[in-house]
């Protein structure tokens, strides 16, 4: 803690871990250090009532002889009592009280005689009346700081009007998934006891939990903060790391804030990363190990590995959405490899824990759940050998995911974490295990099958090609059967490239399907492929269209194609400040390369008079049909309990349509706020009118301040169910080769 310029200690506080005032030399050795021990939102006055509590309940029995409740509203007098001893024993050390209350072990305010919101209220300003006046008579004037953190439920009640105390911290906590609820009031700004920040790094609890790896990404991190800092939310910062290893990273960038908030900014949070991986692994190292931890991030921003489930990504759009997915994590993993064998040996366990290992974990995480997603829709499609080879291939993943953790807890650093690491902690709620599987009986037939990309089974929906996109597409062909097999494909022109034509067939193979569009004749065409083997023939339809080269190089803004357009929200063709707020590029932010957020921060909102008023990012869009098309905004699920998450969109000079988000983190599972934290994104959405194909502007308003936009998907007739938004389509400047971005299978990965 010293090391990173910190001071300030909350102890763990659960069942499997010891207490921290059960030895004596814990207070007494911190004081001595000169770290200040608090204790968290349901531990008032520095007590643990995983442990402590029932000892004391024991020792105080009602008159009846039944144990006391944790209820202040039954037990006022026990509960006093048992406060003031903590006090008592603990006056002479520097420390942090909290006040307030809460259940025992994180739960929520049991409040037997108080029902309504008023009722619960009034007894909390009752239960700090009290603390304050213990802590008066049991401490004195040493008593500071003392800190009320409105956790979940008691934010609604401080909400509702508790008082607290002008010389009391205020600590705001975030969703406990890295996004701050409410922040501060120009009031609160002005309170003598300032205001505080309780962010979480790692989490137990809803919808899912993640104590894994490090997985937040470092430029959402510094968004927020940037955030907490800018409504002088500054006096006290407490970040939840669950465990130090594996927050390493998250940890020391957050102090390093802390310390020094104006060192980084949204251009160069990746900065960071090169000086902090340099000091580790030497300054030579430092640019490499920073560019594969920021792919890391990003690629744990479309979904924590501790969320992964089963049917999360789509295995049949998009070029096979997951399989994407999982090339980026193979040539990642590849890039950590062979920059760990240049390392020298005394550096090597720490690259596998700080870098190795969260990378390897997080790739096999989701490659089990892509087999499995490739086993299940297997059984669905009638397939034979190949629905076991998919099976083989998530056990086969998952017992790796094993190893490569009993290496980290039993052999590196001669076995020193033993225990620390795991990727399945006791009673985590949802947390990803072993995918169930399925199997089928060998039998001695054979059987032509097949499944085009953007078709679960069969080809009903033809091969999308665009001379924009110059795409390439899929199609799998299988046995539904056990004994090989003869396979042939033959296209219907010479200029559609297969990366195969045919062969003998175990189990399945996939055909990549390109056009060569110098040879391809200008516009659209609909020819086929042609399937053969044991005893079938099936053919594959195709459409494409070539507008030729000249059109493709003249074409100004985002192209649709396909049915669809999709941009990402940085690439913009032009940004317009107005009224003193902005958008500013953060890098590093969303699921692609940056994202764009809407400051400063403590903007007012603006609601009226939007295309004069309201600072607005613009987007060229070309458009090729026409009609009433839904309009989806990414956007980075930030919150504000007491107020709205809202931005605009337009099409031109068409009226704006504001949309509004998730403001209110309900602490739920199922419901849009727990999807959005899963996701890390929020999908709003407005309809717009093409009246006439060609050119247009699409417009992009604030509305409130501290809204991040990621991505912006148009579908205008074409788009597909998937989890991710398309690849972004063609731009002559931001984006020339849409191609390059559907990355064709590592060599050695069975993709097929």
């Amino acid at each position: 803690m010293l090391r990173l310029k910190a001071n300030y200690l909350w102890p763990a506080m659960h069942p499997y871990s010891d207490f921290f005032n059960k030895h004596r030399e814990n207070p007494e050795l911190a004081d001595r250090y000169g770290i200040v021990v608090g204790s968290s939102h349901p531990e008032a006055m520095l007590r643990n009532g995983v442990h402590e509590w029932e000892p004391w309940a024991e020792d105080h029995r009602n008159p009846d002889g039944t144990l006391p409740l944790y209820d202040y509203t039954v037990n006022p007098a026990v509960i006093s009592g048992y406060w003031r001893a903590r006090a008592r024993q603990n006056a002479a050390y520097e420390s942090s009280w909290t006040i307030g209350m809460r259940g025992l072990h994180d739960s929520a305010l049991e409040t037997k005689y108080a029902t309504t919101i008023p009722e619960k209220v009034a007894v909390m300003n009752g239960i700090i009346t009290d603390q304050r006046r213990i802590l008066a008579e049991e401490v004195g004037e040493a008593a500071e700081p003392q800190i009320f953190i409105p956790y979940k439920e008691v934010l609604e009640l401080y909400n509702a009007g508790v008082r607290v105390p002008d010389d009391v911290t205020l600590i705001w906590p975030d969703d406990n998934h890295g996004n701050m609820r409410q922040l501060p009031d120009e009031a609160e700004r002005r309170r003598s006891g300032g205001n505080g920040i309780y962010y979480h790094l790692s989490y137990w609890g809803r919808p899912r939990s993640y104590l894994w790896l490090d997985t937040t990404q470092l430029s959402k991190v510094w968004q927020e903060l940037r955030r907490v800092h800018d409504h002088q939310a500054d006096r006290m910062w407490i970040f939840n790391v669950g465990d130090i290893k594996s927050i390493e990273t998250g940890l020391s960038f957050c102090l390093d804030m802390a310390w020094d908030v104006d060192r980084w900014g949204p251009d160069d949070v990746e900065d960071f990363l090169v000086e902090w991986a340099g000091r580790q692994f030497g300054r030579r190292h430092g640019s490499e190990i920073a560019a594969i931890r920021t792919e890391y991030y990003r690629l744990a921003a479309e979904r924590r590995p501790e969320f992964i489930d089963k049917a999360i990504f789509s295995t049949v759009q998009h070029g096979d959405e997951a399989g994407r997915r999982l090339t980026a994590y193979e040539q990642l993993l590849d890039r950590v490899r062979k920059l760990g064998a240049k390392l020298p040996e005394p550096y090597r366990d720490a690259f596998y824990e700080l870098v190795e290992y969260p990378v390897h974990g997080a790739y096999l995480m989701n490659l089990k759940y892509y087999w499995a997603d490739r086993n299940a829709l297997a059984v669905r499609q009638g397939r034979g050998a190949g629905t076991n080879r998919f099976a083989d291939l998530a056990e086969a993943a998952h017992t790796e995911e094993q190893a490569i953790t009993r290496r980290y807890n039993a052999e590196i650093a001669g076995g020193k974490w033993d225990g620390i690491v795991n990727p399945y902690p006791s009673q985590i709620p949802k947390a990803p295990g072993r995918p169930a599987v399925t199997r089928v009986p060998r039998q001695e037939t054979s059987g032509l099958g097949l499944a085009a990309e953007g078709n679960e089974t069969g080809a009903s929906r033809p091969l999308s090609f665009s001379s924009y996109t110059r795409d390439r597409r899929f199609v799998d062909v299988f046995n539904t059967g056990f004994l090989p097999l003869e396979w042939q494909a033959e296209p219907s022109h010479p200029w559609i490239r297969l990366s195969t034509a045919g062969g003998e067939l175990t189990d399945q193979t996939r055909v990549w399907v390109e056009i060569d569009w110098p040879r391809a004749p200008e516009g659209t065409h609909l020819p086929t492929l042609t399937f053969t083997g044991a005893g079938t023939t099936a053919e594959v339809p195709l459409r494409v269209v070539n507008d030729g080269e000249r059109a493709r190089q003249r074409a100004r803004g985002f192209v649709e194609a396909h049915g669809h357009v999709s941009i990402d929200a940085a690439h913009f063709d032009r940004r317009v400040a107005r009224g003193g707020a902005r958008w500013r590029v953060v890098r590093g932010l969303g699921r692609r390369t940056a994202a764009v957020e809407a400051v400063p921060t403590t903007a007012p909102p603006i609601t009226e008079d939007l295309p004069t008023r309201s600072p607005e990012l613009r987007y060229r869009v070309r458009f090729t049909s026409t009609g009433t098309f839904p309009v989806t905004v990414f956007r980075l699920p930030s919150l504000d309990e007491r107020g709205k998450r809202r931005l605009a969109v337009a099409l031109d000079d068409q009226p704006p349509t504001v949309l509004s988000g998730q403001a209110i983190a309900t602490g739920n599972r199922g419901d849009a706020w727990a999807r959005n934290v899963e996701e890390g994104i929020e999908k709003l959405t407005a309809r717009v009118t093409v009246a006439e194909p060609g050119e247009h502007v699409l417009r992009v308003f604030m509305v409130d301040p501290a809204m991040a936009v990621d991505q912006i998907v148009i579908d205008t007739g074409g788009l597909p169910v998937s989890f991710l938004a398309p690849p972004e389509s063609y731009h002559r400047v931001f984006n020339p080769d849409p191609a390059s971005m559907s990355m064709p299978a590592v060599p050695g990965l069975p993709w097929a």
